[in-house]
């Protein structure tokens, strides 16, 4: 895809990973759930064939299916939480990045942002109605919003600095911009109703916000001292704090469903391991010990485990593995030596829905 502007540095960084072939140190084990296994399939997007394609995967690794199948990139799947639209950042006929929309079956394929610009990085809201999602179409990145189901779209911020990385609650779109100098967590209105506001106010980079199941606080990694930090947030800007305290890397927040626990990963132990920590700064425990990385968690919907990525070595692959909460019961879910990652939880709809 074409060059895509002053943050995407850290858009490649926080999207791509990697993982390892093995097990070490514990043995396979049910892992998480039934309750998981059975309403939940996880979209990921593979280079196994060449070109990054789109797959599905049940939770214990079997089930594996092929989504897309075009002759250029489709990665980093996000699901609608209903489950009935898998949203997809593809490379368009001109190399741009493109919007794509899909059933679960891999059927329907459409470009839906069908622009000659770059659309990335699409979030759904929680209603699954509409689509937020990063686009330089008009000269530089700014945060807009669309329904999937209808025509046109709405520009929420519009400044001549980039705004990146939109996560959403109901009305209220974090993101995060360099119109203060240095990226910086702001706050707009998902309808454009009110001017973007400055939440953060570090001299150093603030990224990858995310809300906490209630909506209450928002959490990210900061820049503090030369290395990276787990913070939180209100959206009032009150409560800040430091959460993980440490001098090492510590990146990739994750919210347990029931807003108990943050996962992360962080280096603080020689190489990238997942880590658990409360909201208040309490109860740190390391999840994972491999000497290769475990990077990017994500909580399963049922907060009994999370999902990760590892990677074999500077130069290995990637794969997808699980885990259960208390850090038992690692299992290998894709085993193959080209790259697996960007997942994304795909329910599974009840008869009815």
């Amino acid at each position: 895809m074409k060059a895509q502007g002053v943050l995407f540095t850290s858009l490649v960084a926080g999207l791509c990973v990697a993982a390892c072939l093995t097990s070490y140190g514990r043995e396979p084990a049910e892992g998480p759930s039934e309750h998981s296994r059975g309403r939940y399939r996880l979209a990921f997007a593979s280079n196994r064939t060449g070109d990054y394609e789109v797959y599905l995967v049940n939770l214990d690794g079997s089930g594996l299916k092929r989504l897309t199948r075009r002759p250029r990139s489709d990665e980093f799947p996000f699901c609608a939480p209903d489950g009935k639209t898998i949203a997809v950042q593809s490379e368009g006929v001109a190399g741009n990045a493109e919007i794509y929309l899909m059933r679960p079956d891999g059927t329907g394929l459409a470009n839906w942002t069908d622009n000659p610009s770059d659309d990335l990085y699409p979030r759904w809201s929680s209603d699954a109605a509409r689509i937020a999602f990063m686009s330089d179409r008009d000269g530089n990145y700014d945060i807009y919003v669309g329904y999937a189901r209808g025509p046109g779209v709405l520009q929420v911020t519009r400044d001549a600095s980039e705004d990146a990385f939109p996560s959403w609650r109901p009305d209220v779109i974090a993101f995060v911009s360099n119109r203060h100098g240095n990226p910086e967590i702001c706050l707009t209105s998902d309808d454009g109703s009110f001017r973007p506001t400055r939440l953060t106010t570090n001299p150093g980079v603030d990224e990858f916000p995310f809300w906490s199941p209630d909506g209450r606080w928002l959490v990210y990694h900061a820049e503090i001292d030369g290395n990276t930090e787990i913070c939180r947030i209100q959206p009032n800007g009150e409560g800040w704090s430091n959460v993980t305290r440490n001098s090492a890397r510590d990146e990739s927040p994750s919210w347990s469903p029931d807003g108990e626990w943050i996962a992360f990963a962080s280096n603080r132990d020689g190489n990238w391991n997942v880590y658990k920590i409360r909201p208040d700064g309490t109860g740190l425990a390391r999840l994972t010990d491999h000497p290769d990385d475990d990077v990017f968690p994500s909580w399963f919907p049922d907060g009994s485990g999370l999902v990760f990525r590892r990677r074999a070595g500077r130069e290995g692959n990637a794969d997808i593995w699980t885990i259960r909460a208390d850090g038992t019961g690692e299992r290998q879910i894709t085993v193959h030596p080209a790259d697996d990652g960007y997942v994304s939880w795909l329910r599974v709809p009840n008869e009815g829905d």
